[in-house]
This record gives structure tokens, C-alpha cells and sequence, in this order.
């Protein structure tokens, strides 16, 4: 899956950041790894960057791509393209979840198919 131009990237990197995040935490049950992970991300997100008054979310949106790398805050890209884009896909799953249902997550699973199919040979 790639992107079609750098205001998709967060899309692979953010979920790859939350498959990583939830991948360990199956293979370690109890420890809470994934709530960890996205606690860390939401301090990186909510915490000024060294020296700044501002907290690190607010460099721009995760469409900006590239463009959040700054000298005001050289660290932004990274914090919001992997941190804010796995929580964009942690929420959107919660949302998405239907506990009455065999498969609470069925409905998040045919999202990320569907952007598999709209990315499949993007660049």
C-alpha cells in the first residue's frame, strides 16, 4: 500500500504505529502494552517541544506531511505523522466496534480493506 501524495502518508504510518502497538500487546496479554504505547503518544502530542510554550500538536495538521518539520519544532513530524495517526486509528476503531456482534471489530476491519483497495498501487 502507498500513498498518493505526502497528505496520505500518516495513513501508513499511523496504523503501522498502532498495528505495531496492538501486535505486541496480543503477544503479551495483561500487560497493556497497546494503553502504554498510546499514552506515550498522547504525552508526545500534548507536551511542548523543548524550549517551545506550545504543545507539539499544534504544528499543523496530520495532512501537512513533510511540512511539519520545522526548526520551531524539528521533532512534529514524527510525533503527529506516527503518534496523532495511531490515535486517529484507535479512535476510529473504537467508534467503529460493535460488541453485540461474533466480530466486535468487523466494521474497522473493512475499512482498512477498502483503503488497502483505494491505495493498492498508489506510489
Amino acid at each position: 500500500m502507498g500513498w498518493d501524495n505526502y497528505r496520505d502518508q500518516w495513513i501508513n504510518e499511523g496504523l503501522g504505529k498502532l498495528c505495531r502497538a496492538g501486535g505486541a500487546d496480543s503477544e503479551k496479554p495483561g500487560t497493556h502494552l497497546l494503553a502504554h504505547w498510546l499514552d506515550q503518544y498522547r504525552k508526545g502530542l500534548t507536551s511542548p517541544a523543548s524550549g517551545q510554550q506550545d504543545a507539539v500538536d499544534g504544528a499543523g495538521p496530520l495532512v501537512h506531511g513533510d511540512r511539519l518539520n520545522s526548526s520551531r519544532d524539528p521533532g512534529a513530524y514524527q510525533k503527529i505523522i506516527y503518534g496523532k495517526g495511531a490515535w486517529v486509528f484507535h479512535m476510529l476503531r473504537m467508534m467503529m466496534q460493535d460488541p453485540a456482534t461474533k466480530n466486535p471489530d468487523e466494521r474497522f476491519i473493512a475499512l482498512l480493506h477498502a483503503l488497502v483497495e483505494s491505495h493498492r498501487y498508489a506510489h
